[in-house]
């Protein structure tokens, strides 16, 4: 058997080798502009050498597995599984919780048995430096409920932003915070209107008003203060304690 690279191109081949020459181009191509296009995308900040591992897409790879572990745990009401997932000193801040993530997993279980969650995520954007990195995942948060004995969904659009660290090789979440952008809320039956109360709405900020309605029906009143799209200062603060945080080391 005479070898591919061993056949010379004949007239009737010009069609194949162009076909191996374009490929080899675009792959060469490809090479070039995907670190470039990361590194305008603010890619990594870490120096050449620096970083926990010698190919940082094995540490993007790690980071986005524990960040879509962390929800499949969240949503499945796996708790094992969410500490599992959690640096010892991880801290949460989201509308309904403000806390250590330990005791944001175990709040989690005492949720009314007739409440729905599950998130609808992007793949997370990630800066990664000396052992810590920083993520953000759009995140439309779909939960589905009772109130005032109707079936409705509010679906709530935030960005996720997560603080990892490298713990002896793995990378855990140590932080979890939100920045609100919209919501909405609607009855789940074609033929069913949801009844809410105008003045007790019209309290609530535009970035999470309805998710606030419900919290509050539910006796877990949102916090007021949270980022979100409404108070750009807010959103801004936030980042800018995120990249902070990132550049300690």
């Amino acid at each position: 058997m005479v070898a591919f690279d061993q056949v010379e191109p004949t007239m009737a081949e010009p069609r194949l080798w162009r076909r191996v020459a374009l490929r080899s181009g675009l792959a060469a191509l490809v090479a070039v502009a995907v670190p470039r296009h990361a590194a305008a995308a603010g890619g990594s900040l870490a120096k050449p050498g620096s970083g926990v591992h010698p190919d940082e897409s094995t540490d993007r790879v790690a980071i986005t597995d524990v960040i879509m572990l962390e929800r499949w745990a969240r949503e499945t009401h796996n708790a094992e599984v969410a500490t599992s997932c959690y640096h010892p000193d991880a801290w949460v801040e989201v509308s309904w919780f403000k806390g250590t993530a330990s005791a944001f997993i175990e709040t989690g279980k005492r949720e009314p048995s007739d409440t729905v969650n599950f998130d609808s995520m992007s793949p997370p954007v990630i800066w990664v430096r000396n052992g810590r990195a920083i993520a953000e995942t759009s995140c439309a948060v779909h939960t589905v409920l009772a109130l005032d004995g109707i079936d409705v969904i509010n679906i709530s659009y935030t960005r996720l932003l997560w603080r990892l660290q490298n713990v002896a090789g793995r990378w855990l979440i140590s932080g979890l915070r939100g920045i609100y952008i919209r919501d909405t809320l609607a009855a789940c039956g074609p033929n069913q209107d949801v009844k809410v109360d105008e003045s007790k709405l019209a309290g609530f900020r535009a970035s999470y008003r309805y998710l606030s309605y419900v919290l509050a029906a539910s006796g877990r009143p949102a916090r007021d203060d949270l980022p979100g799209v409404d108070r750009p200062e807010t959103v801004d603060a936030l980042r800018a304690a995120e990249r902070r945080w990132l550049e300690q080391v």
